[in-house]
């Protein structure tokens, strides 16, 4: 063999071992260990907290066990199944990244397997940027949606209908996951402030607001409340306002149930295409759902922006006297 040859072979060698280590990560079981978890937390609330006062240990750190003279949660103390309020604002919290972060996770893996690169992980780690990606997700789901070939391919593993399946269930498969993309896609890109106070520096207050206008109620339940500002102007102003988002928990832990299945398909499809894995098992099929099913009934009012205040940047204008 010659050193071209040989150099050729390391190469390809290479390139087999870092798709076989990409294909490891499998990001759907990391998802739904955080849902399960948040359900846990959710649903046996006293249950996780008497584990804590009992004692807990996990890589030589130790929680616990508390003093049981010392005050507890009213909501646990009295055997409550219901979580306290501190834990209610947490699981309103979580639930909110996880889900921001799932349908993220659905769309880049789509783009990155409809593009059928044989290196899936080059096409995950090209581009960085969460401007641009928002971008292309608006293009890409939004003003438009991708060829049902590809929709096929990726999440099915067929471009086209095969011969054992009705054109009728066919479709109806392709449009129900049409419309989970788009979700997907409404998620990262309506609800990038909210994901946006969460993650750089937790400036967000999550609460139950109630919203009543001449005495008629539009809005409440859980909400989170947060700044935002426009862009600067022509005329080096920008306006500050504080905005309350009303959050359908039942909507959001529903759709992150089905980007974790979506998410699941795409990555054993991917596999068994890269001969890093057998045969998929489980195929997520949408059929008739559709993301407004999921929806609470008695969900109202999303949004309500209150004006603050009108900020001058020096540099370019000078505040009125």
């Amino acid at each position: 063999m010659t050193d071209d040859e040989t150099g050729e072979a390391i190469s390809k060698a290479n390139l087999r071992y870092a798709t076989e280590s990409f294909y490891r990560a499998d990001p759907a079981d990391y998802l739904e260990s955080r849902l399960e978890m948040l359900v846990l937390l959710g649903a046996k609330p006293s249950e996780v907290s008497d584990l804590f006062r009992g004692g807990l240990e996990y890589q030589g750190l130790v929680f616990g066990p508390s003093d049981p003279q010392a005050d507890t949660d009213p909501s646990i103390a009295d055997g409550s199944k219901s979580p306290s309020p501190e834990l209610e604002r947490y699981l309103l919290l979580e639930s909110q990244l996880l889900l921001h972060h799932a349908c993220e996770t659905a769309l880049r893996l789509f783009l990155v397997f409809a593009s059928g690169s044989d290196t899936p992980w080059v096409e995950l780690n090209v581009n960085r940027s969460h401007a641009a990606f928002k971008r292309r997700v608006k293009h890409e789901f939004v003003d438009a949606l991708p060829a049902r070939k590809t929709i096929g391919f990726v999440c099915f593993g067929y471009s086209e209908r095969p011969a054992d399946i009705e054109e009728s269930d066919w479709n109806a498969s392709l449009d129900a996951t049409e419309r989970f993309l788009r979700a997907f896609a409404r998620v990262l890109l309506d609800d990038a402030p909210i994901y946006n106070a969460m993650k750089h520096g937790m400036g967000i207050a999550p609460g139950n607001a109630v919203l009543l206008v001449d005495g008629h109620q539009f809005g409440g339940g859980p909400s989170l409340e947060y700044p935002e500002s426009t862009g600067w102007r022509d005329d080096g102003t920008r306006e500050w306002s504080l905005t309350t988002r009303w959050v359908d928990q039942k909507h959001g832990l529903s759709l992150t149930c089905a980007a974790v299945r979506f998410i699941q398909s795409m990555w054993e499809l991917g596999q068994y295409r890269h001969d890093c894995g057998p045969a998929p098992k489980r195929i997520w099929n949408p059929g008739g759902l559709s993301p407004i099913d999921l929806r609470s009934p008695t969900y109202g009012a999303k949004t309500w922006t209150w004006r603050l205040a009108e900020e001058f940047d020096p540099e370019r204008v000078k505040p009125p006297h």
